[in-house]
């Protein structure tokens, strides 16, 4: 809805003649000032994005950064501080040229679009270089992953420029992480379940009876609630 209104303003600047749209561009400047302006959207993302992760502005992008594994509908989870920032993408140019009407609408059709591929996670260039523009799906997912650098949009050269590029394999540490806590999670219920068929002949404790035991999850966190059981009925058979 932010995003949305946010197209009235350009329009206001039309309707006030601060701003005009060329009356009967070419084919080439029309192509030409879609590049300038995708270049632009970039830094005005990375500009404004860096000021979100700062101290005073970083309340404001909490929501958003809620989504730790990315989906499309995290590209519409924004506090409205951070959807005006980042919407006004358009109203500088708009005051220093005479744009297309059809390069200022490339605009939010190239943000949307792209938003929705780079929260999608899933990489649909695998085969292209970490630092290659269609890898920018993989980079944003690395910077939902660790909170900090990659703050561009599309491409590259400004976290370049100012030192904010995140390693390729920068999220391994988490990754191996969940993989150990993984690990010994399927280790416990095993040995949880081999602990009560030995006890009973049962097949069980499953997850659902670990959840319907006492302290609620704690069989899925830590097996706190399983293996006393096991060995009191381990014990009574005995």
């Amino acid at each position: 809805l932010i995003f949305g209104l946010g197209m009235v303003f350009p329009w206001g600047l039309l309707q006030l003649g601060w701003a005009r749209l060329a009356p009967d561009p070419s084919g080439l400047q029309i192509a030409l000032e879609i590049l300038a302006l995708a270049v632009w959207n970039d830094v005005h993302f990375w500009v404004n994005h860096r000021l979100l992760h700062g101290r005073w502005l970083r309340r404001f992008h909490g929501p958003h950064h809620r989504s730790v594994v990315t989906t499309p509908f995290a590209t519409y989870s924004f506090h409205p501080i951070e959807a005006l920032m980042l919407g006004n993408v358009i109203l500088w140019p708009m005051l220093v040229h005479d744009f297309s009407f059809w390069a200022l609408a490339s605009v939010p059709v190239f943000s949307l679009f792209f938003n929705n591929v780079g929260h999608s996670n899933y990489d649909f260039f695998p085969k292209v270089s970490y630092d290659h523009w269609f890898a920018a799906s993989r980079r944003h997912h690395l910077h939902h992953a660790c909170h900090n650098g990659n703050y561009g949009f599309q491409f590259t050269f400004m976290d370049r420029l100012f030192g904010t590029r995140v390693a390729a394999d920068a999220a391994e540490p988490q990754l191996r992480a969940f993989r150990d806590k993984e690990s010994t999670w399927r280790a416990g219920m095993s040995a949880c379940r081999a602990c009560a068929i030995g006890a009973t002949g049962k097949a069980w404790p499953t997850w659902r009876h670990c959840l319907r035991w006492p302290h609620g999850s704690g069989c899925m966190a830590s097996m706190r609630c399983c293996m006393p059981r096991c060995c009191s009925l381990r014990s009574a058979s005995a």
